[in-house]
């Protein structure tokens, strides 16, 4: 077997999808830390703020 058509085609294609999907999951993680933290303004539920 060509060992060259096994890395290009086969192992390098499927390690790059292995590796996008770790850094996508982390980046969504990222995002809705963000989102949820707001601009690391604390804020208070049902709390009376005058």
């Amino acid at each position: 077997m060509d060992y060259q058509f096994v890395i290009g085609d086969i192992v390098i294609p499927i390690g790059t999808f292995i590796v996008g999907l770790f850094i996508g999951k982390n980046y969504e993680k990222g995002k809705a830390k963000a989102k949820v933290k707001g601009d690391n303004n604390t804020i208070i539920q049902n709390s009376d703020i005058k």
